[in-house]
């Protein structure tokens, strides 16, 4: 039983950061689309640009600390605007 708590506790602290890489990835597919990167490829081509992808550290960087930026942005704003409940 205690080994599955532990488990447990590493899936909570990685599935958020798992996320933010997708986040990540996602934001980077919106900016090819905007510029028109799939126009006219194939599906092996769109393959390979996600494989080109995953493995430049650079650019997963670059987006996963855009998406935390806008992340927090957007708690912050909500966080810190929100009315406070008198009890």
């Amino acid at each position: 039983m205690g080994a599955h708590r532990l488990v447990g506790h590493r899936q909570r602290f990685h599935n958020p950061s798992y996320y933010a890489v997708v986040g990540g990835w996602v934001l980077h597919y919106v900016y090819l689309s905007l510029i028109n990167s799939f126009a006219g490829k194939s599906a092996e081509q769109v393959t390979d640009i996600f494989i080109n992808m995953t493995v430049n550290l650079g650019l997963q960087i670059f987006w996963l600390a855009i998406f935390m930026l806008v992340m927090i942005v957007i708690v912050s704003k909500g966080v810190f605007k929100r009315p406070r409940s008198r009890q």
